[in-house]
């Protein structure tokens, strides 16, 4: 699929999404494929590091949200799928790089507002403040096919 695509790839392993977890040994053999510039690994991060230290070409290491950023970097990610960088590209970006960097954040406002963000169901959240910020209207979902009430 990767050499059919003929694309820069990163790969997803996303086990209560897929129901199976990528191995290390199926990491290190799609990592082979020169396509494969980066993961992003929402399964066990205590895997991560064993990973790494099997590989030797360069890798963006992507994290999933906002969560256990510090522990994560710490375990070898170097990159971040922010869902709070839809509403604050500009800020989760410097946020991030300071994390990344040691330093402490210039923005102390970033935290209240990631806060905000999971304190509801973040998708519905991330549309209604885009809708908002760019005035655009999403309008209303239809309810569930088969749902007669």
């Amino acid at each position: 699929m990767i050499s059919f695509a003929n694309k820069p790839t990163i790969l997803y392993n996303n086990p209560r999404r897929t129901g199976f977890d990528i191995t290390i040994d199926t990491y290190l053999t799609l990592l082979k494929d020169d396509w494969v510039i980066g993961i992003k690994e929402a399964g066990d991060p205590a895997h991560l590091p064993e990973l790494l230290a099997k590989i030797e070409k360069p890798l963006k290491v992507y994290m999933g949200g906002e969560s256990a950023v510090t522990e994560k970097l710490a375990l070898g990610f170097n990159a971040i799928s922010s869902i709070a960088g839809n509403i604050y590209p500009t800020e989760i970006k410097q946020w991030f790089t300071e994390l990344k960097n040691k330093q402490p954040s210039s923005d102390q406002t970033i935290a209240t507002k990631i806060e905000e963000l999971y304190a509801h169901s973040p998708l519905p959240y991330v549309k209604s403040k885009i809708s908002e910020n760019e005035g655009i209207s999403f309008g209303i979902c239809r309810r569930p096919l088969g749902n007669n009430e």
